[in-house]
């Protein structure tokens, strides 16, 4: 290269053009943008195959934007049925992107996953609770509450009902 050409950095020229795309990174955001078309309300064939993948949880499509991990997203429900790689490798391109929730609307707040968030650690409790929990289909906070006439939200599961639900019977615990 010439000295003093445009693209030479020590020439005093600014680089400009192709040479400055970090093309790693143009595919990542490439990839990020079509998982992004995805989430959109269309339907299409393409979005209803992915679904076989992605949106196999109670989160539904969402799910690419939880917690849950790549690999369990990824992997094929019948082992001879592989995703194409450019979704897997999106998915990990997505998840390396530090989203941040900037401010948090009454009906985001209610739509927030429970088990599987991002922004907020899940709770904890045993394995076999979660099962249970998801059983009733309590995925997201607005799940927990229901509209009743003795008050705008009320709490809707409560122990006694899940407890007869199962017939379950917590160990005691001694004093």
């Amino acid at each position: 290269k010439e000295p003093y050409s445009p693209a030479h950095p020590q020439g005093g020229g600014v680089a400009i053009g192709i040479g400055l795309l970090d093309w790693n990174s143009h595919v990542k955001a490439m990839q990020v943008k079509w998982l992004l078309k995805y989430l959109d309300a269309s339907v299409s064939t393409w979005k209803l195959i992915l679904d076989c993948w992605f949106a196999r949880s109670s989160l539904g499509r969402a799910a690419i934007l939880s917690s849950i991990q790549a690999k369990v997203l990824t992997k094929s429900m019948r082992g001879n049925i592989a995703l194409p790689p450019f979704w897997s490798q999106a998915l990990g391109a997505l998840h390396e992107l530090p989203l941040t929730q900037i401010s948090l609307s009454r009906d985001g707040a209610l739509s927030q996953p429970i088990w599987d968030n991002r922004h907020y650690p899940p709770p904890k409790i045993p394995p076999r609770l979660r099962d249970r929990w998801e059983s009733l289909q309590v995925t997201v906070v607005h799940n927990t509450f229901s509209d009743r006439p003795r008050g705008l939200m009320s709490f809707h599961y409560g122990r006694e009902s899940i407890l007869h639900r199962y017939r379950f019977r917590p160990p005691l615990l001694s004093k």
